[in-house]
This record gives C-alpha cells, sequence and structure tokens, in this order.
C-alpha cells in the first residue's frame, strides 16, 4: 500500500475534530433536562362604576322641496336656526359639530310601489351633534332643538369627559385582584409567592358610553336619566416561584 508523509497529520487532525465534537455533547444539556422557573399564572380583573359627566346627542333635519337648489336652501335656513338656539342655550362652538349631510332625489314609484327614473323631488338630511356637559339641561335642550326645527333625533350617550383617568383605576383594580388571587393560590399550594415575571392586558371596556334611544318629544321638560357607566378592564399576571 502506498502511504505519502502527509497521511499521518491528516488522520490526527480528523480524530482531534472528532473529539471535540463529542466532547461538546456531552457537556452540553439536553434542553429537555434544562431547569425552567416555577411560576404561577393568574387573571385579575376590575370593575368601576362611575357617574357619567356629559352626554353626546345627535339632532337631525330633514326637508322636503322640488329641486335641488330649494331643498338645500330650506334644510340650510332650518338647519342654522337649530344651531343658534342651541347656542342660545348654552351649548359651546366647539362642543357643536356637522356629523352627516346628504341631498337625494326623490323618484316616482309605480302601482306595485317600485321606484321609477321620474325625479319628483329631493331630499335634504344635515345632522347636528351636540355635547352637552351639564346633564340636568339634556331634556331642555332636547325640546329647544325640537322648537328649532329638528325633527328627528338620534341616541342620547352618556360618557365620561377623561374615560382615561377611570380606564387606568380599573386597570390598577385588576392587577391588585390578580395579586390576591396569586397569593391565594401560593398559600393553598404551600409555595412562596416571588415577583412579578410578566403581565398582560386583556383588553376591558372602551371610553365609557352608554346608548340610550329618543323618541320625538315636542313637550317641556323632556325627562332623562343618566344612570351610570361600568369600566371593565382584565390583565394576565404572571409570578414566580421562590425556591
Amino acid at each position: 500500500m502506498f502511504c505519502d508523509g502527509h497521511s499521518k497529520p491528516n488522520l490526527e487532525f480528523v480524530m482531534m475534530r472528532v473529539f471535540w465534537t463529542l466532547a461538546l455533547l456531552i457537556l452540553t444539556p439536553a434542553h429537555a433536562d434544562e431547569v425552567r422557573p416555577r411560576t404561577i399564572e393568574v387573571l385579575g380583573t376590575g370593575t368601576l362604576s362611575r357617574e357619567p359627566d356629559q352626554a353626546r346627542i345627535s339632532f337631525g333635519v330633514e326637508t322636503q322641496a322640488r329641486t335641488a337648489k330649494e331643498t338645500a336652501a330650506a334644510n340650510a335656513a332650518q338647519t342654522t336656526r337649530l344651531m343658534k338656539a342651541l347656542k342660545d342655550h348654552g351649548i359651546r362652538a366647539d362642543d357643536l359639530r356637522t356629523r352627516h349631510y346628504r341631498l337625494s332625489p326623490r323618484y316616482r314609484t309605480d302601482d306595485r310601489g317600485r321606484p321609477t327614473l321620474e325625479t319628483i323631488g329631493f331630499n335634504a338630511d344635515n345632522t347636528v351633534e351636540v355635547v352637552e356637559r351639564r346633564l340636568t339641561e339634556i331634556g331642555a335642550l332636547i325640546d329647544v332643538a325640537v322648537e328649532a326645527g329638528a325633527n328627528r333625533i338620534g341616541g342620547i350617550g352618556f360618557e365620561l369627559s377623561e374615560p382615561q383617568v377611570a380606564r387606568h383605576e380599573a386597570l390598577a383594580a385588576a392587577v391588585n385582584a390578580a395579586q390576591l388571587n396569586a397569593g391565594v393560590i401560593a398559600r393553598a399550594s404551600g409555595q412562596k409567592l416571588g415577583p412579578i415575571v410578566e403581565i398582560l392586558s386583556r383588553g376591558g371596556s372602551p371610553g365609557p358610553r352608554m346608548e340610550r334611544a329618543l323618541a320625538m318629544s315636542a313637550r317641556a321638560d323632556t325627562p332623562i336619566e343618566a344612570g351610570s357607566l361600568q369600566i371593565f378592564a382584565s390583565v394576565v399576571v404572571r409570578f414566580s416561584i421562590e425556591e
């Protein structure tokens, strides 16, 4: 068999690589044998009840006329009267805005009630949204709006002017509840609760708001009750278990 002077060094190099590979496999622990930290994961919820401090109401003005120009002009005049009356009642300019406006044709219908292509007039719809910060004035505000020309009233929404404050309070209550729950579990299982490892927010109620439908009313002192708002928050907290 033919051998040259380089065979022995090459063989030693290969043997050294095999040796170190085996050494690394022996010294590196398997993933399944790794000791994972012991933890407790609990759910905490926080619920608060708060009185609303403002209301959001939509007033609509709907008009009809023969031509688009006449319809738009009549609607503009009636809406202008409405907005002036609302401001005279104490609504601030930045609490009053146009939410929706639409001008559309009306079509004649046939004997079966199906629309034809013949235009017989136009409809105009202008919706104004109002924020009323004086809850005791809501009933009077509705009556003022109806008398000034509003012929459609949307739902009324009771809300908080600073919803994030209540949201933060609910989150704090949820974390406290999670700590209490984790403590009960740890004591019942003979464990000692360690520090918090992770906190995840699981959402909750958005900006607090409560909708109520309103019927048209033209009589004085329309009764309105605000009620209360429920603010909800939820968190998942993972605690370590001390050895």
